[in-house]
């Protein structure tokens, strides 16, 4: 581990990280915005703190929202009226 990775943590997280971003920015503004929701509430609410549950969080609720996206569902059809209800169900 380099001099930097010890102050600023794994540049391979941060990678994996930006890529997960990338995938949200692809999704439509209602799925972009359901998806910044959950990752607001899951940073201030939920408590997770290691980063491979994180990204299978994350990636696990991408995956959902693509494939919600490519049969043309709206995102209510997937998490309910109430997007925090979602997250803690």
């Amino acid at each position: 581990m380099s001099y930097i990775e010890k102050i600023i943590g794994s540049l391979d997280d941060k990678r994996e990280w930006k890529a997960m971003e990338g995938r949200a920015k692809t999704l439509s503004k209602e799925y972009l915005s359901a998806y910044k929701t959950i990752q607001k509430y899951m940073w201030t609410a939920s408590g997770i703190t290691d980063w491979k549950d994180t990204v299978r969080i994350f990636d696990t609720i991408l995956d959902l929202f693509e494939e919600g996206a490519s049969e043309g569902k709206k995102v209510a059809d997937l998490t309910g009226e109430n997007v925090a209800t979602f997250v803690t169900n």
